[in-house]
């Protein structure tokens, strides 16, 4: 099977994007891990661009492990900046399972997307039981073998855990 895809990179994250606009393509959950497999094809997430009669496109996203994600600020920003240059326009409205993500054009490979008001609401994230989403008491220990401890928790779309370091 022929697929065309595109390969993108949005601030670090990296995808994989298939536009089902003209035809759509039935890939199985181990298909979808394969092409993010980093010893195949490799990504973060995998997008599918989908028709929609409401906005630009619908997008779908499945992490590297099959699942289904909400949405994805910096995939989406790439989306934006392929249907810009196909159709001239500096706004791309995208509808996405977690509602619809406008963006705008300003050039020279600059897209910002509003992705809408971040959920820090325990059950919102969601989070298996109600803990502070302020400080869950999380450690890592960073590269240069620094240990910390915290991480706050924060729904834009996906689930994310976010570690303030110095």
């Amino acid at each position: 099977m022929d697929i065309k895809a595109f390969k993108m990179d949005g601030l670090g994250n990296d995808f994989v994007i298939i536009d089902q606009r003209s035809q759509n393509y039935n890939l199985t959950k181990d298909q979808i891990i394969k092409i993010c497999d980093r010893n195949f094809i490799g990504c973060d997430q995998l997008i599918f661009i989908q028709k929609s009669n409401e906005k630009d496109a619908r997008l779908e996203f499945y992490n590297s492990d099959g699942s289904i994600s909400g949405a994805c600020g910096n995939g989406t920003r790439c989306v934006a900046d392929l249907l810009s240059k196909e159709n001239n326009d500096k706004e791309i409205i995208l509808w996405t399972n977690s509602g619809a993500l406008k963006s705008q054009i300003l050039g020279n490979n600059l897209v910002e997307t509003e992705i809408g008001i971040a959920k820090t609401n325990w059950n919102e994230i969601p989070l298996n039981k109600n803990l502070d989403t302020k400080n869950l008491n999380i450690k890592i220990v960073n590269k240069n073998n620094i240990e910390h401890i915290g991480g706050t928790s924060v729904n834009v779309g996906n689930p994310h855990i976010v570690f303030f370091c110095r």
